[in-house]
């Protein structure tokens, strides 16, 4: 038996044909009922149309090899042990010491 009730979500799923089948009848009266979301729907699958005619011959190129071995960069240091945190911290201060020494003689 399917749903009655459906929302935006479910017109994705129906539109990557990801809708159970068992909710396919119940959502195409619950389209019929509400002709805002049929609306809708029409507008989702011309932007699916598009998106698939720009980017077709991209969606069907291999990814990179490093992609696919699962092998990635590693991720940058913000603070290593090089005493950048230290120099910000400094920096932070004179900014804050210059900003109020400003401030009192303008």
């Amino acid at each position: 038996m399917g749903r009655s009730e459906f929302d935006e979500r479910d017109i994705h799923l129906a539109l990557d044909g990801e809708l159970p089948p068992e909710d396919a009848a119940a959502f195409q009266a619950w389209l019929e009922a509400n002709p805002e979301m049929r609306m809708l729907r029409a507008r989702y699958a011309s932007d699916r149309a598009l998106l698939h005619q720009a980017l077709g011959e991209i969606a069907q190129e291999d990814p990179p090899a490093r992609l696919k071995n699962g092998t990635r960069r590693s991720p940058p240091r913000a603070f290593g042990p090089s005493g950048t945190l230290l120099r910000f911290t400094a920096a932070a201060a004179l900014l804050l010491v210059l900003g109020a020494a400003g401030g009192y003689f303008a």
